[in-house]
């Protein structure tokens, strides 16, 4: 996947992004696989991009991350609270 968006062809680069997008609302546990796919550090380069394409593309995936962010912190000290209760 990271060598897909660095790939020189428009569309491939956005297809890419989508796929990581779709990835990450089937299952949260890609936002870490994404940082050892190098994912976090191309966004700086795509954000450069002149493609408007990519841009929309990158300006879809930032929007739903957003949307989604909240519902994972929820989750995430929901179960830090579950856990806490158990040892206790």
């Amino acid at each position: 996947m990271s060598k897909l968006i660095e790939n020189s062809q428009i569309v491939i680069r956005g297809k890419a992004l989508l796929t990581y997008l779709l990835l990450f609302k089937m299952n949260p546990i890609w936002f870490v696989v994404a940082i050892e796919l190098d994912l976090y550090k191309n966004i700086d380069k795509l954000l450069r991009d002149n493609f408007k394409y990519v841009q929309c593309c990158l300006l879809c995936m930032i929007e739903t991350v957003a949307e989604m962010c909240p519902n994972l912190i929820n989750q995430c000290s929901e179960a830090f609270q579950q856990a806490l209760e158990n040892d206790g």
